[in-house]
């Protein structure tokens, strides 16, 4: 190992440590040689890490290998070959399952990993899990760049992990090979370095079109097996990411809701916009919710026919129509009519409908309406079978009553359960903490209202209106999502209109909103970009705040390229790129929020 000391005119700013090759041994003595600010270069080869990880500690650094950023899926590595076709000048590293890079990140700084192959060939190590991938960035830095990598991955193993932190992954190719796999997975579980299961997340404002987000754009996203959906991304644990600019065949977006995650909650929130997708086998859609709220606009599909829609979301707690899931510590979003009967100071509970009980940990209900009060609290549920659950009372009064059962952390407004939890639609709510048994508070945390927004999505040049997959119920047009109207009045015809801000009508309903294409100022800076009719075609959202009241861009992207996304090479020297400040947590008032999609203060930059 050797190491060159690198100055731009008289300012010096990298140290360069040579790794000698590129095995563990070598390139970790590079890292632990690195300092904050400083480049480990890894040489072109084929090294097999088995089960090694790399754990940079405290600095961030950049850790770059040769050319992979050349390479394309025709030409793309395989797991067991490492084969780039013909490429002869690459880096390639193996692994059998499991982590190749776990970088808990430093605040400071702009850690960096490029122009490497990351080979998982896939083994138990990675069988039925979402926590195992080839590379893990996690820790407190809000300037984390992932570009000009490739990412091979099979036998059930991921890709990337992002873990509470921003950033974004540029000019990545993801191509996943046999079985379901996930290419890369985004979770703020601590969101702002508090609690835990993306708690503070949903209890922080929104940052939609701000920079507190991770970011994928400009990368490839490809799979060969088409015997199941593979997905692009998915999102939970209070997630906030920018899907955007990105090239996808056969794979989706999608991200997980608070149904199948444990004490996990749903992503919070996702832009997803001028991306291009070809799809060539069945599938309900090509971006998929199943909680939070969405920003969706200006997506292409070449498709033939076989997609049902571009965009469906879903909250699989709730209504009688929506798949079966393990619901898990909050059991299911409905109100209904059950009997009980008590023997000692047992209760038990049958209904006439699947009960959404955990079998493995229960979940929390709320019984009312008993006419003997003792049969009336929130309680932890233990599940017997489908249709009937017991939980723990005294051991006085009345040995059966009848009453009602329904969500302890739903809105209830109606049978249906409506607002549920972190349900498609929902915004920032109270700050929950815990876990069973005694999550607190215990109740509707008030989440406000925040709509899903699709526009100008065309499947074979068709628009195509995003839906529900399941879930109707709590799932409602003009209220939890809104869709393009090519005739938007503002009067009769609502939704969201697009053309011209001197177009768009002077009437409007609140909630509806309109696509100004000559709106958000100049976010798309770029002048070679082909996913819009114009490259660098901007726009800005307006919203109806009031009736008749337009307020104009209320909701803009965030400038693109991202500002991290400059060049193939060396990080850029000290200024002026300004990273975003890491949120806090702040008890937010029960159910107070700003309106959706205004671009918060750390979401603005001082510039290039």
């Amino acid at each position: 190992m050797w190491a060159l000391f690198i100055v731009t005119g008289s300012t010096a700013y990298a140290t360069v440590f040579n790794a000698t090759t590129c095995s563990y041994t070598d390139v970790n003595a590079a890292v632990v040689s690195a300092v904050s600010g400083d480049i480990v270069q890894i040489p072109a080869g084929t090294c097999d890490w088995t089960t090694n990880t790399l754990t940079p500690v405290s600095k961030s650094i950049t850790i770059q290998g040769v050319d992979s950023g050349s390479l394309t899926s025709s030409g793309a590595a395989t797991e067991a070959t490492c084969n780039t076709g013909g490429q002869t000048t690459y880096t390639c590293i193996k692994h059998a399952g499991g982590y190749i890079v776990n970088w808990s990140t430093i605040a400071t700084g702009l850690p960096a990993i490029s122009k490497i192959v990351f080979i998982s060939a896939g083994s138990a190590a990675c069988s039925g899990t979402y926590s195992v991938a080839p590379v893990i960035l996690g820790g407190l830095s809000t300037s984390v760049r992932f570009h000009h990598n490739t990412m091979i991955f099979g036998g059930n193993c991921g890709g990337l992990i992002i873990t509470n932190i921003f950033g974004v992954a540029d000019h990545n190719l993801f191509l996943s090979h046999n079985n379901f796999v996930h290419a890369t997975l985004v979770r703020m579980s601590s969101y702002g370095g508090t609690g835990n299961y993306g708690d503070n997340s949903w209890a922080s404002p929104s940052t939609i079109g701000g920079a507190s987000n991770y970011f994928f754009e400009d990368n490839i996203f490809e799979t060969d097996d088409l015997s199941s959906v593979n997905a692009a991304t998915d999102h939970f644990f209070g997630a906030r990411a920018v899907m955007r600019f990105n090239t996808l065949t056969n794979s989706q977006f999608q991200n997980h809701g608070t149904e199948s995650g444990g004490r996990g909650r749903s992503a919070r929130h996702m832009e997803v916009y001028r991306n291009a997708f070809t799809w060539t086998t069945i599938t309900d859609a090509v971006i998929s919710s199943r909680g939070g709220t969405m920003r969706v606009f200006d997506n292409t599909l070449t498709g033939a026919g076989v997609v049902t829609r571009m965009v469906d979301f879903n909250t699989y707690r709730a209504g009688t129509d929506s798949p079966q899931a393990t619901y898990f510590t909050f059991g299911r979003c409905r109100t209904q009519a059950v009997t009980i009967s008590r023997s000692g100071t047992t209760a038990t509970v049958t209904s006439p409908l699947e009960n959404g009980v955990w079998a493995s940990g229960g979940s929390y209900v709320t019984i009312t309406g008993a006419g003997d009060s003792n049969f009336n609290r929130t309680a932890v549920a233990t599940k017997i079978n489908a249709t009937t659950f017991t939980y723990t009372v005294l051991d006085t009064g009345a040995t059966s009553d009848s009453g009602t059962m329904q969500g302890s952390f739903d809105g209830n407004t109606d049978v249906e359960g409506y607002p549920c939890l972190d349900q498609s639609g929902r915004g920032t709510g109270t700050y929950f903490s815990g876990d069973l048994p005694s999550i607190t508070p215990t109740g509707w945390p008030t989440q406000a209202l925040d709509p899903i927004y699709a526009w100008n999505n065309k499947d074979d040049e068709v628009l195509s209106a995003s839906a529900p997959s399941a879930s109707a119920a709590v799932l409602v047009s003009l209220r939890d999502y809104y869709n393009q109207h090519a005739s938007f009045d503002g009067v009769t015809n609502h939704g969201i209109g697009r053309g011209t801000r001197a177009s768009r009508p002077a009437s409007c309903t609140t909630g509806d909103a309109w696509w100004a294409t000559d709106g958000g100022g100049n976010w798309n800076t770029s002048t070679t970009e082909t996913y819009s009719s114009t490259p660098g075609e901007d726009g800005g959202l307006d919203l109806c705040t009031a009736t008749n009241t337009w307020t104009n861009d209320n909701y803009v992207p965030y400038t693109y390229p991202h500002p991290l996304n400059i060049n193939e090479g060396l990080p850029p020297p000290p200024g002026p790129y300004e990273p975003p400040v890491a949120p806090s947590f702040k008890s937010p008032a029960a159910g107070v929020s700003p309106a959706a999609g205004v671009r918060s203060a750390a979401g603005v930059r001082a510039g290039r």
